[in-house]
């Protein structure tokens, strides 16, 4: 069984509300930083933690079990079958077919008759 895991992020105000909202405030830092004032590294900081916590970030941890491939043969039954060798063609095609697929490992052979 195989496990994954990721970040996933779930905004609570729209993207365009998101950027309307980062850009003036990036503006500002950056002034801030420009100006030399006292304590812009931390005013960045929190700013940063609070943009990012609208995003909505959550960890997401996935179970995965690997499923078989399914191969679906076909097999044609009908009236046309009966002309000449036909049926023990198409027998001889199916069983070849059934058997050289057996051998394959994770793979379900499923036969339908029409």
């Amino acid at each position: 069984m195989d496990s994954a895991m990721a970040i996933v992020f779930s905004p609570f105000l729209p993207f365009w509300l998101l950027a309307v909202l980062a850009l003036p405030t990036l503006a500002l830092l950056v002034l801030s930083a420009k100006n030399k004032m006292r304590g812009s590294g931390w005013r960045t900081l929190v700013a940063a933690v609070l943009l990012l916590s609208l995003l909505g970030p959550s960890i997401s941890r996935e179970q995965r079990r690997p499923l078989p491939d399914v191969f679906a043969l076909i097999v044609d039954r009908s009236e046309s079958q009966n002309i000449s060798e036909r049926r023990a063609q198409t027998d001889g095609a199916e069983a070849a077919l059934v058997a050289a697929l057996g051998n394959l490992p994770d793979l379900e052979t499923r036969i339908a008759v029409l």
